[in-house]
């Protein structure tokens, strides 16, 4: 059996291209998509300080280890969209997920490199005429049937249907096994769900990065993956 719904993905990773050490994720191969990423691009920057700001507060211990140790691995934050091959400071989780339409798995455990991994939770209706998903007094998590996030290992839950409004939380990706489980939304409605992590391979991919010197020519940017679209 496959998990429900659908995950997308932004952020740093390897790549299976000859030549490329590390690459940013690409779009889907369709000009909607592409359009959407052009603008992913520019709102990713705020996302990934909202995300700081959210972890920063939550567990101030936490969002220190996890940009320390980003910077040593020198692994961008997924929301650094002008990365070039430069060292910089702004360092965070490399990789950003976002689940909806009823999205669930099966219990696991990440391959992460470091146990912190931070997210949101939270309900949005579709707007027709606008084609896009919005937030209003009408979204609450009750609204939406079912739907739980699940550590196994301790038998507990954050039942979302029970919530009202955004829901963060805070676990060890790579060490408690976990999982979204099962819900059902109406036509117009989803779940939203997310991720921040610093994964092994992202790490990988920043250390082969970096033993070729930072040199331009073995990364693919964000940029970089327009341009050859345009080709």
């Amino acid at each position: 059996m496959k998990p429900n719904g659908r995950m997308y993905a932004a952020g740093w990773r390897g790549s299976f291209e000859t030549g490329v050490k590390m690459a940013a994720y690409a779009p889907n191969r369709s000009e909607e998509a592409e359009a959407e990423y052009k603008k992913l691009i520019d709102e990713l920057p705020a996302v990934a300080e909202a995300f700081k700001k959210g972890l920063g507060s939550l567990y101030p211990r936490a969002f220190d280890k996890l940009k320390a140790a980003s910077k040593s691995f020198g692994t961008p934050s997924f929301g650094y969209t002008t990365f070039n091959g430069s060292r910089s400071a702004d360092c965070f989780a490399n990789s950003l997920t976002v689940t909806c339409q009823d999205f669930d798995n099966f219990l696991h455990e990440d391959n992460d490199e470091i146990g912190i991994a931070y997210g949101w939770w939270w309900a949005a209706r579709h707007n027709k005429q606008q084609n896009k998903y919005v937030v209003d007094e009408q979204c609450k998590h009750h609204s939406i049937r079912s739907g739980a996030f699940f550590w196994g290992a301790y038998k507990i839950a954050v039942d979302f249907s029970q919530c009202d409004d955004l829901v963060e939380i805070f676990w060890r990706g790579k060490e408690d096994a976990h999982c979204t489980m099962y819900s059902e939304s109406e036509e117009n409605m989803t779940r939203f769900g997310s991720s921040t992590q610093l994964t092994h391979q992202g790490v990988l991919a920043a250390q082969n990065f970096w033993k070729n010197n930072g040199a331009r020519n073995v990364l693919l940017t964000y940029k970089d993956r327009l341009a050859r679209k345009r080709q």
